[in-house]
């Protein structure tokens, strides 16, 4: 399986989060930063040049301040929720996914 790394050291707000990963998923000029943008181009397909099979992973989380850290865990949980609703209600399975590999007690998703 593919994998996207993303580095977190110096993520100051969620739009650096956005500003990467976007990047790291080729996505399109117009691709919109939200939750929702996130599950209809990775759950659904489009808008980016990355296809499934991929994860994305995050080191480095434990430098971001707590907001980006609780948000990139949601993400994470999002995605994870979207994916296992399209296998359940279409029996398709995409399989992408976010995973943070933060140390120790800043642990933030997986």
């Amino acid at each position: 399986m593919r994998r996207l790394e993303l580095d977190a050291t110096r993520w100051r707000s969620v739009a650096d989060f956005y500003d990467d990963l976007l990047r790291a998923l080729g996505a399109c000029a117009g691709h919109r930063r939200s939750p929702d943008a996130l599950i209809e181009s990775m759950i659904w397909g489009g808008l980016t040049e990355v296809a499934p099979p991929y994860v994305v992973s995050v080191t480095g989380l434990e430098a971001a301040c707590p907001a980006v850290r609780a948000y990139v865990s949601d993400i994470s949980h999002i995605i994870a929720d979207a994916r296992a609703w399209r296998r359940a209600n279409t029996g398709v399975d995409v399989e992408v996914g976010l995973v943070a590999e933060a140390r120790g007690a800043d642990r933030a998703a997986s």
